[in-house]
């Protein structure tokens, strides 16, 4: 399979998760307060937040596969890059 119809249905299927998340957790809030709402829209934004991370990940793999080595170097650095800024910004938050 291609590189980039693995990204497309990676991208595609983060995106409608999470849309399918925020509705429901937006439909469980308009009828009634519990907690399960709230927790879905937790688990919407955590989808979306880690679908870029799928989506690099799996063209780590791909290209091993393929043996592309040029797209394995810049994919791996872009991926230490977003876990540098994910591990930065866990670290240092601040809470108000």
């Amino acid at each position: 399979m291609r590189i980039d119809k693995v990204v497309f249905y990676i991208l595609v299927i983060g995106m409608i998760t999470s849309i399918a998340l925020f509705v429901t957790s937006m439909l469980l809030s308009s009828i009634t307060k519990i907690y399960l709402s709230a927790m879905l829209a937790r688990i919407g934004v955590e989808v979306l937040i880690a679908t870029p991370y799928i989506t690099i990940a799996s063209i780590v793999v791909m290209s091993v596969l393929k043996r592309d080595y040029r797209l394995l170097v810049l994919a791996l650095i872009v991926l230490i890059i977003m876990m540098l800024s994910l591990t930065m910004s866990l670290v240092l938050h601040a809470t108000p």
